[in-house]
């Protein structure tokens, strides 16, 4: 079924499950635990996990995020982009010194006759 078919319906409850999904996904990896949790408590729940001596720890709710299975495979995946390009420079560069481009030591060099 299209979402332009759906009704608003189904639209919603299927955002909305989609949500869920997300969020109990990443809560569960986090060990925030919203079992029984009233959905009113859901946001302090979530806040306090991350709140220590009144202060948000920052660090720690990224740490969370970057080791999340969905955000930790497109890390991955940036990072093999990058390798692959620097490779994929690094060997460009390399063939041109040995199809004949001169060395710098080789430009250096008075020509002989």
């Amino acid at each position: 079924m299209s979402a332009k078919k759906w009704t608003k319906r189904e639209a919603e409850a299927s955002l909305w499950m989609s949500f869920e999904e997300f969020v109990l996904s990443f809560t569960d990896h986090a060990r925030i635990h919203l079992l029984g949790v009233r959905s009113e408590r859901v946001w302090d729940k979530f806040k306090d996990h991350y709140t220590r001596d009144g202060r948000i720890d920052m660090d720690q709710f990224l740490k969370d995020s970057t080791t999340w299975g969905p955000i930790a495979s497109r890390i991955v995946e940036l990072q093999l982009e990058r390798t692959l390009l620097l490779t994929a420079s690094i060997c460009c560069h390399t063939n041109q010194m040995e199809i004949g481009a001169p060395t710098e030591t080789q430009a250096a060099a008075p020509a002989s006759l």
